[in-house]
């Protein structure tokens, strides 16, 4: 009860205490800006080392962070602000979460394709690789194997 009593008090605007005089500082808003870079490395670095047929180098592994800050300023002022500061969103609720459900639902959607359209990755295949190549514990009743098409569990 008490943690529900301090996040809402915290995120009152008018508070003389809000959360506002921790994270409106340049640091927290230094990590916050940084945060912005998360949802485009890990695909932009995967990319890289799945198009190379060995080990990136620094100057590869550099471009990738370029890239990633590069995309993410891209989504920052092309779709995040202006959907943030929408007057047309800001005059509905519902209209508000009918936009943020259909965009939750668009990366549901391609997510699910992607998944389910593609094959395991190298990155996936070495991991899988090594887990199949540990000593098996005591009493496990499966089996698995890594095919062209999956890796596939028998019971």
């Amino acid at each position: 009860m008490l943690g529900a009593v301090l996040i809402i008090v915290g995120g009152t605007p008018a508070s003389k205490w809000g959360s506002e005089l921790v994270l409106g500082t340049f640091p927290f808003r230094w990590i916050g800006a940084l945060l912005l870079v998360v949802p485009w490395s890990w695909p932009i670095l995967t990319l890289m080392v799945e198009s190379s047929t060995k080990a990136l180098t620094t100057p590869q592994r550099l471009v990738s962070v370029v890239l990633a800050l590069g995309a993410s300023a891209a989504t920052y002022f092309a779709i995040e602000n202006p959907v943030r500061h929408s007057r047309v969103l800001a005059k509905s609720s519902w209209r508000s979460i009918a936009v943020g459900a259909i965009i939750v639902a668009a990366v549901l959607t391609v997510a699910t394709i992607e998944i389910h359209t593609t094959r395991p990755s190298r990155a996936l295949r070495n991991v899988i690789d090594k887990l199949l190549s540990m000593p098996r514990r005591a009493g496990r009743s499966c089996d698995t194997e890594m095919t062209e098409e999956g890796l596939h569990l028998d019971a």
